[in-house]
């Protein structure tokens, strides 16, 4: 009898142990996994292993786990004002990055450079 009391008291925490809240991700990082997967779901969704493969990497990258940043991201439902806060970061960074694409553009241009040339011949030599 003693035993099956252990037992059920010892499953009980654990039970409860596994039911505490979830650890919250860093915004700038979530929003950096938020981009990394939106890229990989336009760039494979022809192709759904190669991208579940590349999920995985993203998650292994930013040490976090699906569960985590799909429980973050459901969190952003209850409140709106978040959500729009966590939007603007994702807006503000991929603006960044496209004026950083844009300006590296303009100094291939402005020095007459073929970027398909410029990196087949980098590749070459490495």
């Amino acid at each position: 009898m003693i035993n099956y009391f252990t037992f059920f008291i010892f499953a009980s925490m654990l039970l409860l142990a596994g039911c505490g809240k979830q650890k919250k991700i860093d915004e700038n990082k979530l929003a950096d996994v938020y981009i990394s997967i939106l890229f990989a779901e336009d760039s494979l969704s022809f192709a759904p292993d190669s991208l579940m493969n590349v999920k995985k990497n993203i998650f292994a990258k930013y040490k976090i786990n699906e569960k985590e940043y799909i429980f973050q991201l459901d969190s952003f439902k209850d409140d709106k004002s978040e959500w729009q806060s966590f939007f603007d970061l994702v807006t503000a960074k991929l603006d960044s990055m496209i004026a950083i694409e844009d300006s590296a553009a303009k100094k291939l241009k402005k020095n007459k450079i073929n970027p398909k040339k410029f990196f087949s011949e980098n590749q070459k030599s490495n």
